[in-house]
């Protein structure tokens, strides 16, 4: 392994544990860089490459022969070299030896189960399968609350007006006339039955109808979860609560209801029913996208029942390595996202030799499921998609070592202060 040389110059040495000799083949053991030792420069790339050795640890089989290039290597480099060549090339050793158990495709040779997923926004879903039966919202309802007025002549003596709500067996209870059936009746077809009614009966003879629905009968739903307006100030006040008409209390409509989906809604809504027809439950779980679900369609809210749409906002993208702000980046569902697009987010490349990329694509449970060799140099590899989860990593390359020793330690220059680099 690498110690300090006890000459002092900041040297590097060749210790028997890099050749395999050591009770700790597989690690960077012993090493504390001091100061006076080694250079501020050369402690920090010290500190790199030990990161580094963290993620790819060291085969516990290494030939004694890296040990004699590596020391053949310092012993013929210049004095000032000497660390930077040592420690160059202790971590082209750790790139070149360093092992992995998650497959690895490029480009071209990925499989087609870990190609680009279907990722759905579910603002841009249809709904209308969740819609219920098609209804004209004219005709009359149960529970609606109508307002018959009933003239006899033309005299205001000869009129007679009064409320009447139509009851859950679709008959209305009117005064005097008695029960007459007008659920699923137009407004002007009502009149007409009434007017029936009456003569049939013998209490007009030719009698005026005109009636008018006052108040639609509502089922006062509650809308949680992914939905634009999680609390409104309708029905009673109380948060998430929406008064819907009966004749139109289905999914869909509650959902729009609430203001529609957001942009972090998942594809299911879970729907509890306080009272449901024998041998169903009281809980159903719809899947939004399920061709069986759409065809299905929704069923339908009693007054009270609760509508709970998945909150799942697609994974980050993490974008780490060689680029100027590593960090995780939310997933644009509408647009997807391409590599290119994703380290131009991250501030782009940090240094402009940097070209290798190594995207790790993950499951749900974020699990690594495989690597993904792509090059920034390559057209379509900067435009390959990406999908939610994934982890780009630029990584560092002998080429970019290199250029990071001749600017960071060596520090060759042309002339004063002109870099050649």
């Amino acid at each position: 392994m690498f110690g300090a040389d006890p000459q002092g110059g900041g040297r590097l040495l060749i210790l028997p544990i890099l050749s395999g000799r050591s009770s700790k083949p597989d690690r960077l053991c012993g090493l504390r860089p001091r100061a006076g030792i080694l250079p501020d420069n050369l402690r920090a790339l010290w500190i790199s490459v030990r990161s580094m050795q963290k993620q790819l640890p060291i085969s516990s089989t290494i030939s004694s022969t890296i040990s004699s290039t590596i020391s053949s290597t310092i012993s013929s480099a210049k004095p000032r070299m000497n660390a930077a060549l040592a420690v160059t090339t202790a971590v082209l050793v750790l790139w070149v030896t360093g092992c992995s158990q998650i497959p690895t495709y490029s480009r071209r040779t990925l499989p087609k189960e870990l190609g680009l997923a279907r990722v759905i926004d579910p603002r841009t879903v249809d709904l209308a399968p969740f819609a219920g039966p098609p209804v004209n919202p004219e005709l009359i309802q149960c529970g609606d609350e109508l307002v018959v007025s009933i003239a006899a002549g033309l005299e205001v003596d000869d009129k007679d007006d009064f409320s009447v709500r139509v009851g859950e067996d679709g008959i209305a209870p009117l005064p005097e006339i008695g029960p007459v059936r007008l659920v699923g009746a137009h407004p002007l077809e009502a009149e007409q039955q009434i007017a029936r009614a009456c003569v049939y009966r013998e209490i007009y003879r030719r009698p005026t109808v005109i009636l008018g629905i006052k108040e639609r009968q509502r089922n006062r739903i509650k809308v949680l979860g992914a939905v634009q307006q999680a609390s409104s100030s309708q029905g009673r006040g109380e948060k998430g609560f929406y008064e819907i008409p009966r004749s139109i209390s289905y999914l869909k409509t509650a959902i729009d209801a609430g203001g529609g989906l957001t942009k972090d809604a998942g594809t299911k809504a879970w729907i509890f029913r306080p009272v449901v027809p024998p041998g169903e439950s009281n809980w159903i779980c719809v899947d939004l996208v399920d061709p069986a679900a759409r065809s299905r369609g929704s069923p339908y809210l009693g007054d009270g029942s609760v509508v709970t749409v998945e909150e799942r906002p697609p994974r980050p993208v993490e974008v780490v390595g060689l680029v100027s702000k590593p960090g995780l980046y939310d997933y644009p569902v509408v647009h997807g996202l391409s590599l290119g697009g994703a380290v131009g987010t991250a501030g782009g490349e940090n240094t402009r030799v940097a070209d290798t990329v190594v995207v790790t694509r993950t499951g749900p449970d974020g699990q690594a499921l495989a690597n993904i060799r792509l090059n920034l140099r390559s057209d379509a590899d900067r435009n390959f998609p990406l999908v939610p989860g994934d982890v780009v990593r630029v990584k560092q390359t002998p080429i970019t070592w290199a250029q990071w020793i001749l600017e960071s330690v060596v520090r060759i220059s042309v002339g004063s202060s002109m870099p050649l680099w």
